[in-house]
């Protein structure tokens, strides 16, 4: 075999030397139920933050005497570093371990949280905001290493169910205290509540983590992690950019243009790397790549839907915000309710029914609400809204079973850091994308519901090709079963 060959093998000889395999590890967890309290306090880190710095904006904005738009970057800042730093991060803990980048993470983001409620000035709030986005990064990274390393195979998709529950629980009440804590006690609070659950999250995470051993020899990738950080910052940028003006203009294509350029660079830097941040090799495993295809092109899908279902019932619909932001909390709250049932059944039925049936419940949901228009009565969202709730309840936690299954032990970190990046892009590019047709699709129209209806019949479609995505992966899945049964028979 060729060096080349070898280095981006995905096969099990590889593993670095003096690493436990993941079917090792789980055996040395003594009380992995508290691991999977860790990691559930980072995920309610994550999500509660996002909700609340969004309601804290406009108080931000006004106590600091900034516009709105010089406010909004706090969150964009923190999204750029975020999905910048996911594969670097994912790779640090393959080489340190899980458990040190992890439960540093923690500490990191406490530092930060502590720093922003403290803050007299906007730029120090700006740079305390960048510290606490490492942290989350840090934990975003090693979030489901850590549960594919800590669980059996026979309780992972449970554990990775619980996970996704709080993923909908911190979504559904992060930004209603949010709003209750700004009310009672100002906006300082809002960093500063989250302070005891880093300092929980850290604590336990050092009592309770298996130590950490190194999946990999050789060293860490700077100049893959530069152009890396370079390409993902350059197209979360023309996103964001994209969502106020058009694809077509010189700034969003300068920065897709600096993204391509980038994304080339990495994969010639990463394919001579001796050490690469991300094993390209890793990618011909259909199963992984299919994986992540599936959930990357759901993500566009739904991730729209946060922008265009308040401004539908307010412009279209004609009622108040009240009831808008009680009918977007449908898909968070009935997600929350199924996450962990269907990863308890994808321990026991396997993975390839549910993300399947799942993607086709939210793209039916969508191809629903793609056909509302000024005479719709609420109750139609709201069951359209019901299914896409259904469908990403049955989705998540068996796909994200399925990915981590796919990887290699000494890759965990990398694997961790690839499914975050994932919903990260996925997310922004169908908010983007969400906004630019909305405001294609009502141009020369008299109001805005064939901009609607242009949106979600896109969302629809990438859906549509999300099922397709999950139908081949769950192939995949039959493929491996059959042959670890024929090779049972003939041994």
């Amino acid at each position: 075999m060729s060096r080349t060959a070898a280095r981006h093998s995905t096969g099990p000889h590889l593993a670095a030397v003096g690493s436990v395999p993941a079917e090792e590890t789980y055996r040395r967890v003594k009380h992995r139920w508290l691991v999977q309290v860790a990691v559930g306090m980072s995920t309610l880190i994550i999500t509660t933050d996002t909700g609340g710095i969004n309601v804290a904006l406009h108080t931000l904005a006004s106590h600091f005497g900034v516009d709105s738009g010089t406010a909004s970057w706090l969150p964009l800042l923190a999204f750029l570093i975020v999905t910048a730093t996911l594969l670097p991060f994912g790779q640090l803990s393959d080489l340190v371990g899980s458990k040190r980048v992890f439960a540093a993470g923690f500490a990191v983001y406490g530092v930060g949280s502590l720093l922003c409620g403290l803050a007299g000035t906007f730029p120090m709030l700006v740079a305390s905001r960048a510290l606490q986005a490492l942290g989350i990064s840090m934990i975003s990274a090693n979030s489901q290493a850590i549960l594919t390393e800590c669980f059996p195979p026979s309780q992972r998709g449970m554990a990775m169910g619980i996970s996704s529950t709080v993923v909908g629980l911190g979504y559904f009440v992060g930004p209603i205290i949010a709003g209750l804590v700004i009310d009672n006690f100002g906006w300082r609070f809002v960093f500063l509540v989250t302070l005891p659950i880093a300092l929980a999250g850290l604590v336990t995470a050092l009592l309770v983590l298996p130590e950490s051993q190194r999946r990999r020899l050789g060293g860490f990738d700077i100049p893959g992690a530069l152009v890396f950080a370079a390409a993902a910052a350059s197209v979360i940028l023309a996103l964001n950019f994209a969502r106020g003006s058009s694809f077509a203009s010189p700034t969003v294509l300068a920065l897709l243009g600096l993204a391509a350029l980038g994304t080339l660079g990495f994969v010639a830097i990463e394919r001579r790397a001796a050490a690469p941040m991300l094993e390209l090799g890793m990618l011909r495993n259909r199963l992984f790549s299919l994986s992540l295809l599936s959930a990357f092109l759901l993500f566009v899908g739904i991730s729209g839907e946060d922008l265009l279902v308040p401004l539908f019932v307010q412009e279209v619909l004609r009622l108040p915000a009240t009831t808008a932001g009680l009918t977007l909390s449908i898909v968070p709250f009935i997600r929350m309710l199924l996450s962990s049932p269907s990863g308890l059944l994808s321990d026991r039925l396997g993975s390839r029914w549910l993300v399947s049936a799942g993607a086709g419940l939210s793209a039916l949901g969508l191809l629903g609400l793609s056909r509302m228009d000024a005479t719709s009565s609420l109750a139609w969202p709201i069951l359209c809204l019901a299914s896409i709730g259904l469908g990403t309840g049955l989705f998540f936690s068996p796909n994200m079973h399925a990915t981590m299954s796919a990887v290699p032990p000494h890759r965990l970190g990398m694997g961790s850091g690839a499914m975050a990046l994932r919903r990260n892009l996925g997310q922004s590019l169908g908010v983007a994308l969400a906004a630019y047709l909305l405001q294609t699709g009502s141009a020369g129209t008299v109001g805005q519901v064939p901009g609607f209806q242009l949106a979600f019949t896109v969302q629809t479609a990438s859906v549509a090709l999300a099922t397709l995505a999950a139908l081949a992966a769950g192939s995949t899945l039959s493929a491996r079963a059959r042959t670890r049964r024929a090779a049972g028979r003939t041994t």
